[in-house]
């Protein structure tokens, strides 16, 4: 199974245009290289349109301050480059890292990440790299639905890792964590919308260009 892993997503990065002959390139094929590796899938649908994910799949840092405001979560992200291709974030006490994007992007509708951070999984708490794939599509005539698959490679470093990461509860609440968010990102832009930016409340928390981003958010379909 790691084998046929290892050889699909190799294949998909490659047809991509992604290179092994650069630094960034050579560590992503080295990460995939590793002997052990573990697959995370979760697929769906979500109430919101495709343009306004990705609007804010492009915008991490307002997405995350929406969400904290609408989900009682506290979520986080800045961007650490001029062009917003690398982003730290987090969410609550489970979960905090760094991304590359290293292909496509949310315009693409499948956007490749590979970062390295630690997540907090039930009893166990774990730090290491990972390369996710995110696809979405419209999947209604409408447009105010898409259909999303996300997939998550990460490599433990020993066996009893690898036997933890493979469990089926383990996989479980990884996967129930992966589907909180995007659902999370589409009940946050429904409130939005329902309740308009007065929901924000009147202070100086939120600054003139979030909330002339938020009006364009709402002006999308």
């Amino acid at each position: 199974l790691a084998r046929r892993i290892r050889q699909r997503m190799l294949g998909e990065l490659h047809a991509r245009g992604v290179r092994n002959d650069d630094l960034s390139g050579y560590r992503l094929y080295a990460f995939l290289g590793h002997r052990y590796r573990v697959e995370y899938a979760v697929s769906g649908e979500v109430a919101v349109s495709a343009a306004r994910l990705t609007y804010l799949m492009s915008e991490l840092p307002l997405a995350a301050r929406l969400l904290t405001r609408f989900q009682g979560t506290r979520y986080a992200a800045e961007y650490l480059d001029p062009g917003h291709r690398r982003f730290r974030g987090s969410k609550g006490s489970t979960l905090a890292g760094e991304a590359d994007l290293v292909s496509g992007g949310p315009q693409e509708g499948t956007a490749w990440y590979f970062g390295v951070g630690t997540s907090k999984v039930g009893p166990w708490k774990l730090r290491g790299r990972s390369l996710m794939r995110f696809e979405f599509a419209p999947a209604v005539a409408d447009g105010r639905k898409v259909s999303y698959r996300v997939r998550i490679v990460t490599t433990p470093t020993n066996s009893v890792l690898n036997a933890i990461m493979n469990l089926g509860l383990f996989k479980s609440i990884v996967n129930g964590e992966i589907r909180e968010m995007v659902e999370d990102v589409t009940e946050a832009s429904r409130k939005l919308e329902a309740q308009g930016p007065s929901a924000l409340g009147s202070g100086e928390d939120w600054s003139t260009a979030e909330r002339e981003k938020l009006a364009a958010l709402l002006r999308l379909p």
